[in-house]
């Protein structure tokens, strides 16, 4: 069923905007080609109801609102994945504990860091930075934004619920280890599945590289390994505190 504003023309029908139909900018008056009248449209580009103020919106607006609302919800369900990480691999704990002694021993060294700064320090865990590989995690090779180059891990996920748990409480202890012949644990990640350690790097490769690689080392250095070795687990046994022990 065809249908028309009034009997008038446009032209006559703009001159009074009192009764003008046409009441959403970006619209325009056709003609009735049935009969006297007029009728409202959208002009080109634009899409909706023209009888109603702001009644025609651009096809752009209505797909970026739509892809703004998106992006909005796509990142509040990361921020409540991220939370419910920290929270699962004790990060509250964590927290309150780094809290606890930053008020006893004043400033800490240990850092908390976001998936974004690891993501960034290793051009987000490009396997050319794969340091090594074992039975506990993946380490890579990382750039922080202070200069630091440093090492990363990535370690394996704990079955166990008491485990993860106090995993962050427990990587607070171990930052607190200093010793020269022990890598120096910087922090971690724990917004992530998979918790992410921080350690200091180190230039010469790794223990087994050195004792098994083309160069073989002399007796004496082999000797002063095993006794700086030595030297590193009395420390961890016995003087670090609380004493850490290897199972």
């Amino acid at each position: 069923m065809d249908w028309a504003v009034g009997n008038q023309t446009c032209e006559v029908a703009m001159g009074n905007r009192a009764t003008y139909a046409c009441a959403s900018n970006h619209s325009v008056c056709v003609n009735s080609t049935n009969g006297p009248g007029y009728l409202c449209k959208c002009s080109p580009g634009y899409r909706g109801n023209p009888y109603i103020p702001d009644g025609c919106q651009g096809v752009g607006t209505s797909f970026y609102v739509l892809i703004g609302g998106t992006s909005i919800g796509v990142k509040k369900r990361l921020a409540a994945i991220k939370k419910r990480y920290f929270k699962q691999h004790g990060g509250l704990l964590l927290f309150e504990e780094m809290q606890s002694r930053q008020g006893r021993q004043g400033r800490l060294s240990f850092t908390l860091f976001t998936k974004e700064e690891l993501d960034e320090a290793t051009n987000k865990f490009d396997e050319r930075h794969v340091l090594g590989k074992g039975g506990n995690g993946t380490v890579y090779r990382g750039e922080l934004k202070d200069g630091r180059t440093v090492a990363i891990k990535r370690c394996k996920v704990a079955d166990d619920e008491r485990q993860r748990r106090e995993f962050g409480k427990e990587v607070l202890i171990l930052s607190q280890v200093n010793h020269r012949n022990i890598v120096k644990l910087y922090g971690c990640c724990l917004e992530v599945e998979v918790p992410i350690l921080v350690y200091q790097f180190i230039p010469n490769g790794t223990l087994y590289q050195l004792l098994h690689g083309d160069a073989t080392p002399s007796f004496a250095v082999r000797l002063k390994i095993a006794h700086e070795a030595a030297e590193a687990l009395a420390y961890l046994h016995s003087t670090a505190s609380p004493p850490c022990w290897n199972y």
